[in-house]
């Protein structure tokens, strides 16, 4: 009676397998391929190109472009979608390729995006994340170089938004035009092009993106990122407990 149900299964399972396999072959989901770049990877990759295009190539002595700049130092580390170096001065910049209208004030921490059927996405405001990145970019540099935070829409309608420093792609290039020319001249673009170059890499994407977890779940924890202590709150900021010690300062 065993060997019967034993036989009974494996025809059960072997019929199985035969209807998933026909399934697939006639349209039915294919294997989920964990390389495969997802819909939100390949617009933001899209957004990031155009972005790139628009800044245009590099010219020695007169302006550099960094795209994807990753730079690491201590126990942090930063990744940074442009950085442009010319007479005016560097500016960072940081881009966003929301498809919808894009809700949000210059203080306010989250953004929302509402999309043309009403679904309603929140994100972190852009300014905030470049001007972090801008600080970053300051440690590598000379005091006297002026460092700009800049965020930018490749796609979205920012019509509802009331942020300056934040613009739409084809403003781009006017609004770094605004800026007041003549800060740097040829050698001091040059030495400043140098200096982010010698402070690039230094850690892979895979490391970069593994520390952002660490110092994401140490902070949702209450403890410092950078020395272990515990965080204690100052006002609208956590600082650590060994300040001045440690240096580490996070806004709320």
């Amino acid at each position: 009676m065993l060997y019967v149900v034993l036989a009974i299964v494996l025809i059960c399972c072997i019929v199985l397998a035969v209807s998933a396999a026909q399934k697939s072959k006639k349209g039915g989901p294919p294997p989920q391929n964990p390389q495969t770049p997802t819909y939100a990877q390949m617009r933001g990759a899209a957004g990031e190109a155009a972005v790139a295009e628009a800044l245009g190539e590099s010219e020695e002595g007169v302006r550099y472009v960094f795209s994807d700049y990753l730079t690491a130092w201590e126990h942090c580390s930063a990744e940074i979608d442009h950085i442009l170096v010319e007479e005016r001065g560097v500016f960072v910049i940081e881009t966003k390729t929301y498809a919808g209208k894009i809700y949000g004030a210059e203080g306010t921490r989250d953004w929302t995006c509402v999309t043309q059927n009403g679904q309603m996405h929140t994100f972190y405001n852009p300014l905030m994340q470049s001007r972090k990145h801008a600080e970053v970019i300051r440690r590598l540099l000379p005091k006297a170089v002026p460092v700009y935070a800049l965020a930018v829409f490749a796609d979205g309608d920012l019509s509802a938004l009331n942020c300056p420093f934040v613009f739409s792609l084809p403003l781009l290039k006017k609004a770094i035009a605004s800026f007041p020319a003549g800060k740097l001249d040829g050698k001091e673009i040059a030495g400043v092009a140098r200096g982010l170059k010698e402070a690039e890499g230094g850690i892979t994407r895979e490391e970069h993106t593994e520390r952002v977890k660490r110092r994401t779940r140490m902070i949702e924890m209450g403890v410092c990122p950078m020395c272990g202590c515990p965080l204690e709150r100052h006002g609208k900021t956590f600082r650590c407990s060994a300040y001045p010690k440690c240096k580490f300062v996070k806004k709320d």
